[in-house]
């Protein structure tokens, strides 16, 4: 398929041009680029560096590799002109006038054609791969492949003269419903055409061509050739544009100032800067599993309002333009592979516009991510996306379509955190309260709801709060049960129940949140298939529920209905618990893990069970674990990132096999959070330049890679940043989301009553604090919890009160907060310390706990009325 680039000739050139003249080291100066062959794309930037992605079954993207699709923007080495692409063939022009064939048989992906550096215009198309080319001096070249020897096996190449006269040419263009035929704009600005035939000479057993040069009309005002794909098309001095044929017909007027189009469908960009849309169009359809329809426009409709378009290229059943300020964006379908699209496919998305996603979390068939300005967003499929896109077919089921990339949940602006199971969700907001939405199978929901059973079980497409508890620090999800955890350090569980998972000493579901036996000391929970792992404040380990193959780590295999203890250790810092292994991080730093070793998931060297918590490898500088359906991973304090377990879900790439020892994954700035799920055969992360990635099993358009069924290595959802904006460092880093860069510290506290008060009052508290680390708080929070202290240190005998979630705090934020706290009815009667302390209810701690605590001065309390002390509030012990 013929594509056009424009660039900017000098005026020097085009004086030497109709002189006849032309010198090797004028050579143009090329403007941005959009080149669409088919189904790969390719985009060079005003700074001279070539993108490409897509269609590579030959190829065609540059990689040196062949593959189905690439999903992502691959940056190709080089300072490059222009690039020309047909469905297989490539041909690029560098910076340096030399010209290049991308081609899978080459080391790097890329083959010079010759040695001759003065080549500045190129332009491909045809089924076969012919294309026309042009030097500087004016004079045109035929590229096509060629069997050159009788009993070769394999085409050549090959670049011969078009023109044997001395014309001198000022663009050319290869036409695509003719692709034996060669179109171009001589220095007079007349235009021609070169035709060839072919027959078999069969003496020599070679093809015969002969080329047969002929004019089109009359005109002499013919200036360039315009974009376009289906047709060729030529701009003339007026700026209205013309179907180039042997007696060319008029197509648009002087408003258009660009056309292209494949298989029917029409993009244009108007003079006044408007961009607009023809002819078989496909749009989003929400009552199609698939989301899409097809339609006709009959007429040119406009596409948005915006006025600042340079430049459109359409390909198969998409479009991709670019804004005067050098970003791009992209509308459409194009068989669900290459992931640019906008949330509408009817109107155009930015391209490379997110980069500020914080939080990332992965369920059974969808996935999950947090912005930093607290918006939630999802893409995949099923009810569990949170959309409120169902509808309920025939049989009274709910259906909900796919969604390929991510797209906002309601218009909320304050979630937290957010953990996904198989179809149920539980959300985090960051004034403490609670959400779900998904399937409730099992009562997984936790919202009270009774299952119809004409339905299997309900679903709700849309987030539900469960309760009006505003005291939540910490949520958890596994297959069909979901945890939280107050801030009261109290451990809660609904959902399915059948291998005791929640804890609760039976084996009965529960629909919604029911308190795990009576402790209040909880710090973290993870839940995976049938079992449930989990830490207390002072460090100990804890299981319960489903332990074949040893998953609970006690030395048994026997189910276990209530918590257990794991061990006598109590520096146990985070649990992730995969579908049937777990792992553990410690205090020093080192990973520990047991479980199903069946495909290397345990990490220790081998593919066997292991029944108690063992040591992976040698090395303390771990800082993160997450653990997915059949493989886990880790993070090291210097951001690297490692894998292993099963083969399609680690990320290693396709050479790699099952990994039972951490193997490094590729990444170019660090993470700064990692997506994961029990029943996730896929993960998410989001790198520290605020990109969003996947890899691993696609069950669905999970990945936002399409329908892809594996992507082997991390793969970026979104382009690359528009033009103009500044290169990634790959020497820059940034911490994983724990708190070796989170500074908290009080700033000032008060309330309004200070001296005396009777026991059931409340206080007016405000107080605020500051983040003088290098990062935020992100999803994992932390609470401004106030004591009575007797001591005026806070320990075990101390009476915990009211807290107040603190999440979202950037770096370098202070934040002013206020809330009541509440003097309990049964405090003894006598003086306390008030003191307001941040505690963190993750597994993470501080670099600097330095001014964590605020003494506010000794307080009475007095019983009211004379009534006599009752025993003590429950108490909260800080680790």
């Amino acid at each position: 398929m013929p594509k056009k680039t424009h660039f900017r000739r000098t005026q020097i050139q085009c004086g030497l041009a109709l002189l006849g003249l032309a010198l090797p080291w004028l050579h143009a100066q090329a403007a941005p680029q959009i080149e669409i062959g088919n189904n790969s794309i390719h985009i060079i930037k005003e700074d001279g560096s070539l993108w490409s992605w897509g269609e590579n079954s030959n190829g065609q993207i540059g990689l040196g590799s062949f593959s189905d699709v690439i999903q992502s923007p691959q940056a190709i080495s080089g300072n490059w002109f222009q690039v020309s692409a047909s469905r297989y063939l490539v041909l690029s022009i560098k910076s340096d006038g030399s010209l290049w064939m991308n081609d899978w048989d080459s080391s790097n992906g890329l083959q010079q054609l010759g040695t001759d550096n003065d080549w500045v215009e190129v332009s491909v198309g045809g089924s076969d791969g012919n294309a026309i080319l042009r030097k500087t001096d004016g004079s045109i070249w035929l590229g096509s492949w060629q069997y050159r020897e009788p009993e070769a096996d394999r085409a050549t190449f090959v670049i011969e003269s078009l023109d044997s006269g001395t014309d001198v040419w000022l663009s050319v263009a290869l036409d695509a419903a003719y692709f034996e035929r060669f179109w171009a704009i001589r220095a007079d600005h007349s235009l021609w055409y070169f035709k060839r035939t072919s027959s078999y000479d069969y003496q020599t057993n070679r093809m015969v061509y002969r080329i047969d040069k002929n004019r089109a009309g009359v005109d002499t005002d013919w200036q360039s050739f315009s974009q376009s794909t289906d047709t060729v098309l030529v701009v003339k001095k007026d700026k209205s544009l013309w179907q180039a044929a042997p007696e060319p017909v008029q197509k648009y007027d002087s408003t258009w100032l660009e056309v292209d189009s494949l298989l029917g469908f029409y993009a244009a960009i108007k003079e006044d800067g408007t961009l607009w849309q023809w002819g078989n169009f496909i749009e989003s359809d929400e009552q199609s599993v698939d989301g899409y329809k097809s339609r006709v426009i009959e007429q040119p409709e406009q596409v948005g309002t915006s006025s600042d378009w340079t430049h459109v290229n359409v390909g198969n059943n998409f479009a991709i333009a670019q804004k005067a300020d050098g970003s791009y964006w992209g509308w459409g379908v194009d068989d669900y592979k290459y992931g640019f699209r906008g949330i509408d496919y009817r109107l155009p998305g930015q391209i490379g516009a997110e980069s500020d996603w914080q939080v990332t979390r992965t369920g059974g068939r969808s996935s999950f991510a947090i912005k930093s300005d607290g918006t939630l967003w999802s893409w995949g499929y099923g009810a569990e996306l949170g959309l409120n896109n169902g509808w309920l077919d025939e049989w009274g089921y709910l259906q909900t379509p796919a969604i390929l990339q991510p797209q906002q949940v309601n218009t909320d602006t304050d979630w937290a955190d957010i953990r996904v199971g198989w179809t149920q969700v539980v959300a985090l907001k960051k004034d403490g309260s609670i959400w779900s939405w998904g399937s409730n199978y099992s009562g997984a929901l936790g919202l009270g709801l009774e299952n119809d059973p004409d339905v299997y079980w309900l679903q709700v497409d849309t987030p539900t709060r469960i309760g009006n508890r505003t005291d939540w620090v910490k949520i958890a999800a596994a297959e069909d049960t979901s945890y939280a955890i107050d801030s009261s350090g109290r451990l809660w569980g609904w959902g399915q129940n059948d291998y005791g998972q929640i804890g609760d000493g039976t084996d009965v579901d529960r629909n919604v949140p029911t308190q795990v036996g009576s402790d209040t000391d909880w710090r973290d929970v993870a839940g995976g298939w049938g079992h449930t792992l989990a830490i207390k404040s002072d460090g100990s380990l804890w299981a319960w529920g489903d332990n074949s193959h040893g998953l609970l780590g006690d030395g048994t295999t026997e189910t276990r209905l209530s918590p257990v203890r794991i061990g006598t250790d109590n520096d146990w810092q985070a649990v992730a618990a995969g579908d049937s292994h777990s792992i553990a991080l410690k205090k020093d730093g080192s990973i520990w893990g047991w479980g199903n070793g069946g495909s290397g998931p345990t990490g220790l060297g081998n593919f066997e069970d292991v029944y108690q918590p063992t040591r992976i490898g040698v090395d303390n500088d771990w800082v993160e674990i997450g653990a997915g359906d059949s493989h886990s991973v880790a993070v090291k304090a210097d951001n690297s990132h490692w894998s292993w377990g099963h083969k399609g879900q680690t990320g290693l790439g396709s050479l790699a096999g099952n990994q039972n020892l951490p193997a490094r994954m590729p990444s170019s700035s660090g993470w700064l959070d990692l997506g994961f799920g029990a029943d996730s055969f896929h993960a998410t992360g989001v790198s520290c330049d605020g990109g969003l990635w996947s890899w691993g099993w696609n069950n669905g358009p999970e990945l936002g890679q399409g329908i892809t069924p594996v992507v082997e290595e991390p793969v970026q959802i979104l382009l690359p940043p528009p033009a103009g904006s500044l290169p990634l460092d790959d020497s820059r880093s940034c911490q994983i989301a724990n708190l070796q860069n989170i500074d908290l510290q009080i700033v000032s506290a008060s309330v309004t009553t200070t001296g005396s008060i009777n026991a059931g009052s409340n206080l007016d508290a405000e107080f605020s604090i500051s983040n003088l680390g290098s990062i935020g708080t992100s999803s994992e929070p932390f609470v401004a919890q106030w004591y009575l202290s007797t001591d005026n240190q806070i320990d075990a005998n101390d009476i915990a009160l009211n807290s107040v979630l603190l999440t979202g705090m950037n770096s370098g934020e202070t934040l002013a907060y206020s809330n009541q706290v509440n003097i309990p009815i049964t405090t003894q009667a006598t003086s306390y310390f008030l003191m307001l302390l941040i505690d963190a209810t993750n597994t993470q701690t501080e670099s600097d706990e330095n001014n964590n605590s605020f003494n506010l001065g000794q307080i009475t309390v007095a019983r009211p009325n004379g009534r006599p002390d009752q025993p003590p509030g429950k108490i909260r012990r800080k680790q």
